[in-house]
């Protein structure tokens, strides 16, 4: 797990980018690894940095909501010369 974390630490430096699913993914993992081993503080610290890149994920899925309405919305008024 830390060979994961490890990896995705060296492509954000990069400048890649690296799927938010991934990131979740490997931070939840790493938290229940912790848990395992009763290291609840390091545990806390991988759920905090889950729950902050699943409130940017949905924060990201809100603002294309937004973006798909406003297109719909001007494809309508374009469409009916409003």
């Amino acid at each position: 797990m830390k060979r994961a974390e490890q990896i995705l630490e060296d492509f954000t430096n990069e400048g890649k980018d690296v799927d938010r699913n991934m990131i979740i993914i490997i931070l939840y993992n790493q938290a229940c690894c912790y848990q395992r081993m009763s290291m609840l503080e390091e545990c806390s610290n991988y759920l905090d940095g889950t729950i902050y890149n699943l409130q940017q994920k949905i924060a990201n899925f809100e603002e294309q909501d937004e973006d798909i309405g406003e297109m719909m919305m001007q494809a309508d008024n374009d469409y009916y010369g409003t």
